[in-house]
């Protein structure tokens, strides 16, 4: 197959047709994933919260499909409830009791191939698209 010319798939050899078909997948693929993305909202960046937040405005749109959400804490990345697709809100928790005021946590947002299932990870697992990350502070 030439270069930058159009020929019928029925003049390609199935290997070139067959790497056509992969490639024009990964490009829908690479599309799709930039439309999911999800965008954490700037609005939250720096500021203090309570150590429990319900309906915490997370994302600045809603979601395209379920965003899991992790805070980073000690030495591990704490799963929090995901924000469920066409939502951008969910719960929060900064710590415990005992967790001094002024205390920051790191907070990312991703989306996955698989729903996460533990309740910690020592590093970030494996994703399909992940956020900026952002700073929370315990107020």
């Amino acid at each position: 197959m030439s270069s930058g010319n159009l020929e019928p798939m029925a003049k390609l050899t199935d290997w070139q047709w067959k790497e056509i078909m992969v490639r024009g997948c990964k490009m829908i693929d690479e599309f799709l994933k930039e439309l999911e993305r999800p965008i954490v909202n700037p609005d939250v960046e720096g500021k203090p919260f309570p150590m429990v937040v319900e309906n915490f405005p997370l994302l600045t749109k809603p979601a395209r499909r379920d965003v899991e959400v992790l805070i980073y804490a000690g030495k591990l990345w704490w799963r929090q409830p995901p924000v469920k697709a066409g939502q951008t809100t969910t719960r929060i928790k900064l710590g415990m009791d005992q967790t001094p005021k002024g205390t920051k946590f790191t907070v990312v947002a991703m989306t996955t191939e698989k729903a996460l299932t533990q309740g910690t990870y020592p590093n970030l697992p494996d994703h399909r698209t992940k956020s900026s990350e952002v700073t929370l502070v315990r107020g």
